[in-house]
């Protein structure tokens, strides 16, 4: 009768690499990208489902950016730096 292991046992498993710094540089080029072309959707969505302007205030569209591109690139870094599974 051989007995099993439990699943704990043996030598503990290699460390995960860090992210590299491309990646996350990358993940912050792209986020920074999306966080810029978002404020700009709902007007392009509605003009092409409509065909009429959203007349979207430029303030309303500057605050959008305001909030969307530095959230955009912080997400991306996160994204970026996140480690695999």
């Amino acid at each position: 009768m051989s007995h099993q292991p439990s699943p704990g046992w043996g030598p503990p498993p290699p460390p995960r690499p860090q992210a590299s710094a491309g990646r996350i540089v990358l993940g912050v080029f792209v986020g920074l990208v999306l966080g810029f072309i978002a404020p700009f959707l709902p007007g392009f969505l509605w003009a092409v489902l409509t065909g009429q302007d959203l007349n979207m205030p430029g303030l309303v569209l500057l605050l959008l950016l305001v909030v969307c591109v530095p959230a955009g690139g912080l997400l991306g870094g996160l994204w970026g730096a996140r480690r695999r599974r």
